[in-house]
């Protein structure tokens, strides 16, 4: 059973990676355009650690390009790439 201490960390861990991935997406979305590269619905996956990222328009295969990409990477943030329509962008954390 998992401790009310170790869920609060858990949450502030998971927060902190949230945070730093929007700081990566807001990056290169100036630096690379990515919402002009990529059509609308592909997800994005950002290593917070250096910003390197895949794109698929398959939320799976894009989860396994990251794994292959950078395996030893245990944080990482997912956002759906979603052009014209952010109120429905997401984001979190994959261990």
């Amino acid at each position: 059973m998992v401790t009310e201490a170790e869920r609060n960390a858990f949450e502030t861990e998971g927060q902190k990676v949230i945070e730093a991935g929007e700081r990566w997406y807001a990056r290169l979305s100036i630096e690379q355009d990515i919402e002009k590269k990529y059509p609308a619905g592909h997800f994005i996956i950002i290593n917070v650690e250096n910003g390197d990222y895949v794109v698929d328009k398959d939320e799976i295969i894009a989860s396994k390009k990251a794994k292959k990409q950078f395996p030893s990477t245990a944080a990482r943030f997912v956002r759906k790439i979603i052009g014209p329509y952010p109120h429905i962008a997401f984001a979190g954390c994959m261990r």
